[in-house]
């Protein structure tokens, strides 16, 4: 789907892009992303919150990548490629946590709840 998403997007004028969802290929605004949403938000707040960023398509060619590609972000399936951002969600021993148990885990022990 990646692949699709490339040749999809090199095809497009240059404010939209193809994104992989995991089921899809999503075309859209380039400036429509979750990120941007979310400064939307945060702007609309006064710039006080803080968000906890976590999806599962956080690959370059993924619909969270945006979303994802901060200090804040980790994800629960693909990951990108900078060591620096898109965190993947791990427990104690070191080993990933995907999907909805990752996303439990992560909740759990940022918020610690029961």
């Amino acid at each position: 789907m990646d692949s699709l998403c490339d040749l999809t997007t090199n095809q497009l004028p240059s404010e939209l892009v193809a994104r992989n969802s995991g089921y899809s290929v999503d075309v859209y605004p380039r400036t429509a992303t979750k990120d941007r949403c979310l400064r939307i938000v945060n702007k609309l707040c006064g710039n006080s919150l803080r968000f906890l960023r976590i999806g599962d398509q956080g690959h370059e060619y993924g619909n969270d990548y945006e979303l994802l590609s901060s200090t804040g972000g980790f994800s629960v399936g693909t990951l990108s490629s900078d060591p620096y951002t898109c965190y993947p969600v791990l427990d104690e021993q070191g080993s990933r946590i995907l999907g909805p148990r990752g996303t439990a885990y992560l909740l759990t022990r940022t918020f610690e709840i029961v």
